[in-house]
Formats: C-alpha cells, sequence, structure tokens
C-alpha cells in the first residue's frame, strides 16, 4: 500500500511538473477586431471585391488569428490575408528603413522597433466556414492588416434621368446607382470603386 501511494505522489508531482510548459506552449487566438477601412470594387460585372483593414493585436511569437463568415457569401478561395502596415502607418520594410535612420539621430530620441509579421500558414476548420492564419510577430504589438476576398448575393443597378432646359437646347443627364445587398453582412460606412456602366 506504501508503495502504491509513492507511486501514486510521484504521478501528481510529475502532472504539476508538466501542466505549466503545455500551458505556456499554448497559441493565443485572435478574433479579429472592427474593421477600420472597407472598400468594395463593382468594376466586373461578375464579381465583388471587398477589401477590407483592420488593427490586428498580436503577441510575440505565433498567434492564431480567426477570420469566419457564416451565413455570407464569401468564396474562402479567393480569401487574401496580407500585413500592410504597423499603427505608425508604415509598412514593415518602410518602418525597418526608418528605424535605420534613427539610428543617425540622438541617443535621447526613444525608438520604436517595427514589428516584423510574417503569415506563416493558413488552415480551415472542419464543419466550419472560417479559417484560421498563424502569424509570426518578432514582438507584441499592433498591425495593420488588409482582408480582400469575392462577395456574392451584392448586385447593382442603374437609373438615368434626364432634365431638358425650357429652350429644349441643353440637357442634363443624370445616373443613379442603387446596390442591392444579399450578402447577409453589414459594411457600415464603405467606399466604392470604380463602376463599369453598361452599354445600352
Amino acid at each position: 500500500m506504501r508503495y502504491r501511494t509513492l507511486a501514486l505522489w510521484f504521478l501528481v508531482a510529475a502532472a504539476v511538473w508538466v501542466l505549466p510548459s503545455t500551458a505556456m506552449a499554448r497559441i493565443k487566438l485572435i478574433t479579429l477586431p472592427v474593421r477600420e477601412r472597407v472598400e468594395i470594387q463593382l468594376d466586373n460585372p461578375n464579381a465583388t471585391l471587398v477589401e477590407e483593414e483592420r488593427i490586428v493585436p498580436l503577441v510575440q511569437g505565433v498567434n492564431q488569428v480567426d477570420f469566419s463568415w457564416a451565413n455570407t457569401q464569401i468564396d474562402p478561395n479567393t480569401i487574401v490575408f496580407r500585413v500592410i502596415a504597423g499603427t505608425d502607418g508604415k509598412t514593415p520594410r518602410a518602418a525597418a528603413k526608418a528605424g535605420a535612420a534613427a539610428e543617425a539621430k540622438p541617443a535621447a530620441a526613444k525608438e520604436t522597433k517595427p514589428l516584423d509579421v510574417k503569415v506563416l500558414s493558413v488552415s480551415y476548420p472542419p464543419n466550419e466556414a472560417a479559417l484560421v492564419w498563424q502569424v509570426s510577430s518578432s514582438d507584441s504589438g499592433s498591425a495593420r492588416v488588409r482582408i480582400s476576398y469575392l462577395l456574392g448575393n451584392l448586385t447593382k443597378s442603374f437609373n438615368y434621368r434626364a432634365v431638358t432646359a425650357h429652350d429644349e437646347k441643353t440637357l442634363v443627364l443624370s445616373e443613379y446607382m442603387r446596390i442591392q445587398n444579399l450578402a447577409n453582412e453589414s459594411f457600415g460606412s464603405t467606399g466604392f470603386g470604380p463602376v463599369s456602366v453598361p452599354a445600352s
């Protein structure tokens, strides 16, 4: 009985010793924050391109960034994730050049080392309208990312109005575009890119 008790005690001690290392090795899962900017390109009559920018907080090491689109007509094969700038508005390469130039300044000026952010891989959880990017960061901080994809069920139509002057020598032609959003996604304040007008 004594040997069994000692063996059990050693098992508990081993579990307590291993658990902290396992917890420290966990990768933080980050849900994307609200959109900072959205632009919708309507120049292609067969597809609608959406580009959105978000500021994503990252920790030093490997992060998992989660992106989901339940009940939204997003083509998962067209989703692209790009790191375009840090929170200071500089791209990683431009920020690195700026950091190199700052070395020539007096030491009194506080230097901010730019984040080195890289996308390592992407995975698709089974039976979910979602994907997860593995993103590495050289330090903790925030990065501005751009996510682009093709979206369905977002259509446009055109109406025209012509008003002639009383002398019928001049005419004012106005064009109105109507966007019908059946994609089950609200974009709030959105900018629209070039629009191709169908020939009549």
